[in-house]
C-alpha cells in the first residue's frame, strides 16, 4: 500500500509541474503579444506627428540646399536639429 501512495504522490507532482510549465508558457506569451499591441498601438499614434516632422524636416533639408543668409541658416539648423531630434525622440522611421 505503502508503494501505492508514493507512486500517486509522484503522479501528482508530475501533473502539477506540467501545468505549471503550461501556465508559465501561456503569461510568457501572453505578456509578449501585450508589449507588441503596445507597439503597435504607440505606432499607430505617432503616425501622425512622425509625417509632419518627416515633412519638415524634409522642407528644412530642400530650404537649406537653396541657400540662405547667415541668420536665417542658423535658425533652420537649430530647427533642422531639434526636428531630428524629436522625430528620434518618437522612435519615427523613414528619415
Amino acid at each position: 500500500m505503502h508503494g501505492q501512495t508514493t507512486t500517486a504522490l509522484l503522479l501528482r507532482m508530475a501533473v502539477t509541474a506540467v501545468l505549471l510549465a503550461a501556465l508559465t508558457q501561456a503569461v510568457a506569451a501572453s505578456t509578449k503579444q501585450a508589449a507588441v499591441t503596445k507597439h503597435a498601438t504607440t505606432n499607430k499614434n505617432a503616425a501622425a506627428p512622425c509625417a509632419a516632422l518627416a515633412k519638415e524636416i524634409a522642407s528644412l533639408d530642400s530650404k537649406m540646399r537653396a541657400g540662405y543668409s547667415g541668420k536665417a541658416g542658423e535658425a533652420m539648423r537649430d530647427r533642422h536639429r531639434e526636428a531630428v531630434a524629436e522625430f528620434h525622440r518618437m522612435k519615427c522611421r523613414g528619415l
